[in-house]
């Protein structure tokens, strides 16, 4: 594995009402249509960051997830298991990504 994770971001559609209207949106849709007596379409949109990480190991791209991991590191397998219950490994934070992928990494070496 690379000693750190790769990271690909992507932009989601929110169409999640609550959320649009915590931002909003659906209210200033809703003043318009009052105010002008007509609908409104509106082309406002509210999109969120998804951060997707992966693993590279020999060319080939793994996204990040405990079946990942643990498919790469067949060998070694209940070691990894035991790493991740024992230090509360997140698979959303980058620094916990960093130091699973330097523990894989010298399961790899020896």
């Amino acid at each position: 594995m690379e000693n750190s994770p790769s990271l690909k971001n992507r932009f989601i559609l929110v169409t999640d009402k609550v959320l649009l209207r915590g931002s909003g949106l659906m209210d200033q849709a809703t003043a318009s249509e009052l105010s002008n007596k007509t609908p409104v379409t509106t082309f406002d949109r509210l999109y969120r960051l998804e951060k997707i990480y992966f693993f590279i190991y020999r060319n080939e791209a793994y996204e990040v997830s405990k079946f990942s991991i643990l498919k790469l590191m067949k060998k070694d397998r209940d070691t990894v298991i035991e790493y991740l219950n024992d230090n509360n490994i997140s698979l959303t934070s980058e620094q916990h990504l960093k130091q699973l992928t330097t523990y894989c990494n010298k399961l790899l070496t020896k």
